[in-house]
């Protein structure tokens, strides 16, 4: 299975880039990468597992991306 996750590098690429022209690069790079750990736990979760994701997970999530905003702000 080698290669098959370039598409998703490419597309974490262009957000980055992207982000870069409204943030300065020491916020934009961990909202990027914490967004990408986060996206794949939650397609984990959904799409392989066949979980339920819950109000309170969704909760969970907007915690780590308001620390990961907090941390990048610093």
């Amino acid at each position: 299975m080698a290669g098959s996750g370039q598409p998703l590098g490419f597309i974490a690429v262009l957000i980055f880039t992207l982000l870069l022209r409204y943030l300065p690069l020491h916020i934009a790079f961990p909202l990027v990468q914490g967004l990408a750990i986060i996206g794949i736990q939650v397609i984990a979760a959904s799409w392989l597992f066949h979980e339920g994701i819950s109000p309170a997970y969704w909760l969970g999530t907007a915690l780590i991306v308001a620390g990961i905003l907090i941390l990048g702000s610093r």
